[in-house]
């Protein structure tokens, strides 16, 4: 995946220090495009997708083959999971090889109780 050139002249910050060619953006029927790139080059097990807005990239990829499953981003069903990755942040048993994408979804994660 060497996304590299398309986004040389992208001026966003949030790739600023960022290893580009790591993280791949795309937008609209781009991302069927991308995905059906990866499932080409890789064996997907499974592309989870919360439904909103992605309904008709979901029945394209299905389409082609690929195995999508839906996952809402909703307290219910990300509560218990950010409950554990948080506990596995503060304990410091999250490891990885220094991979700058990796490195960077963790610096995003941040959890709030639920005041509902």
């Amino acid at each position: 995946m060497d996304y590299l050139e398309d986004l040389r002249g992208d001026a966003r910050p949030y790739l600023d220090d960022r290893a580009v060619g790591c993280i791949v953006c795309a937008h609209s029927w781009q991302a069927t495009g991308s995905m059906l790139d990866l499932s080409s080059k890789f064996q997907i097990e499974e592309v989870a997708f919360d439904p909103w807005q992605a309904n008709m990239l979901m029945t394209e990829l299905s389409g082609h083959g690929v195995p999508c499953v839906e996952y809402r981003q909703i307290v219910n069903t990300m509560s218990e999971p950010l409950k554990e990755v948080e506990g596995l942040i503060r304990s410091r048993k999250i490891a990885h090889d220094g991979d700058p994408a990796m490195t960077w979804m963790l610096s995003n994660v941040v959890a709030k109780p639920d005041e509902g």
